[in-house]
């Protein structure tokens, strides 16, 4: 009796193992798009790197990126990208979510800085703002699937009262 008790347990045990690894891992590895088109490709290094290139649109230039990922079930990281057609730098945090469907979606905020003539114009340099990418199953072009997530936000730092500078 106690056997088979014991037998059942460790059943059930490898069955939610198995179902949890099923549906809750999230990999950061692979081509994803945005909602606005962007695509984005990591490949996962030793020590939570990541490398990869960045192309916010199908005619601007690919960009690389780099950055770090925090390991889990649901990762969290970081990247930035060296713009190779303007002199900006756009950094993205985020995470990788698995949504119940088994579908992987990263849901990110971004701030792009761009160089400034002066520091009264310091107030123009940054946009923020956040983006979710799905799956790219086809390398050539379109998104697997239709993001069906909220807005994406984007925000520029408000310009200060005028005479005064932000320190």
């Amino acid at each position: 009796m106690a056997l088979s008790c014991l037998s059942g347990i460790i059943a059930l045990v490898l069955l939610v193992a198995i179902a949890d690894s099923a549906h809750g891992l999230c990999s950061l590895g692979g081509s994803w798009r945005s909602e606005h088109g962007t695509l984005m490709t990591m490949r996962l290094g030793v020590n939570g790197t990541i490398t990869g290139t960045y192309q916010s649109s199908s005619k601007a230039p690919t960009s690389v990126l780099i950055g770090y990922q925090q390991q889990g079930d649901n990762p969290t990281f970081g990247v930035t990208v060296k713009n190779s057609a303007a002199p900006t730098i756009t950094m993205l945090a985020g995470q990788c979510y698995t949504k119940p469907d088994g579908e992987p979606t990263l849901r990110t905020t971004w701030i792009l800085r761009e160089p400034v003539g002066n520091l009264t114009e310091d107030w123009k340099s940054s946009r923020f703002g956040t983006a979710s990418f799905s799956m790219n199953d086809n390398v050539n072009g379109e998104a697997a699937g239709q993001w069906t997530g909220g807005q994406s936000q984007i925000h520029r730092t408000p310009k200060p009262a005028e005479g005064k500078v932000r320190s």
